[in-house]
């Protein structure tokens, strides 16, 4: 089958040579599931960019850096004391 315009037709044909009213509702349910899923796939996912410009990705993200003070304090009130493959084996559970 060629072009876009001939499936249409021929979906059509067959469509319309249909008789039982069941068969009918289940194309019709098809159908319109595929176009919901479409609708979600095109509400989800956005083009890509071209290029990645970190600056403009932080503005859209309103992007704020960690103050190094709260930082360090942070990482001393948390108080670690087990070895970083003992936390990351814990994290893979």
């Amino acid at each position: 089958m060629g072009n876009i315009a001939e499936r249409k037709y021929h979906l059509i044909q067959l469509i319309s040579s249909i008789e039982d009213e069941k068969v009918l509702a289940q194309i019709q349910e098809e159908l319109e599931a595929i176009r919901r899923k479409e609708e979600l796939i095109a509400q989800i996912t956005r083009p890509m960019k071209k290029t990645l410009d970190v600056e403009e990705l932080k503005r859209e993200q309103n992007w704020k850096p960690i103050d190094r003070e709260e930082w360090d304090r942070l990482v001393e009130d948390l108080d670690i004391q087990e070895p970083i493959d003992e936390l990351l084996l814990l994290l893979s559970k």
